[in-house]
């Protein structure tokens, strides 16, 4: 070998480890490259999907038979019936609901499973006035307007809880009254109608009416 061509030879390899580093080099770059983008993406789709959540449209509000519902099965915690009210200590607290078939549906869901008082609650539609005497708690709706008073007269002077949401519904006779105010559900209480069906009414619930005949 020519001594011109022992020093190009000794020159390609002295470079060729520097041109495998630099390689390694490129490698890792790429790489890095590749991870910043990928977290760049994923960084925009986590946006995207935060705005997506945060542009949806609130849930509506609860309807007036929701919310009537929801009281009534409050209601039941806040009153005292006599033991002899129920067949036995287990006995489930009856709701019978005339003239609301949307409350009867709604107050169903809502009940089910649930305890107060340490009883499961059961719900009925009424169809006769003679029925109220089998529950705990009579809700007359404004479908049963007519029959207002027949309603209040089956169950008058026994243990039962009256609630309705006509209008002036105290003075018919009910212990509780639902009324509609500003596009929300409020309620009154009458002390005397619920002491003359032998019940009490909690201390605890009295100040939450809008309301409170004494």
């Amino acid at each position: 070998m020519t001594e011109p061509a022992a020093a190009a030879m000794s020159l390609a390899l002295r470079r060729q480890p520097c041109m495998q580093f630099a390689g390694h080099g490129l490698v890792r770059l790429l790489a890095r490259w590749s991870a910043g983008v990928a977290l760049c993406c994923a960084a925009v789709g986590a946006s995207a999907q935060g705005a997506a959540a945060s542009a949806a449209p609130p849930p509506p509000p609860p309807t007036f038979d929701e919310t009537k519902a929801g009281h009534l099965h409050r209601f039941a915690g806040f009153v005292e019936w006599p033991v002899s009210s129920f067949a036995s200590a287990d006995a489930p607290i009856v709701i019978g609901i005339v003239g609301a078939p949307g409350l009867h549906k709604e107050l169903a869901q809502v009940v089910a499973g649930r305890l107060v008082q340490n009883r499961a609650m059961q719900v009925m539609e009424l169809a006769e006035p003679k029925q109220g005497t089998a529950v705990h708690i009579l809700m007359i709706g404004r479908g049963a307007s007519k029959r207002a008073g027949e309603w209040v007269a089956a169950v008058k002077g026994r243990p039962v809880l009256v609630i309705t949401d006509l209008p002036q519904g105290l003075e018919r006779g009910a212990a509780l009254g639902f009324i509609e105010s500003e596009g929300r559900v409020r309620f009154e209480a009458s002390v005397p109608a619920a002491e003359a069906a032998g019940l009490r009414l909690s201390s605890r619930l009295l100040p939450l009416a809008e309301r409170v005949v004494k």
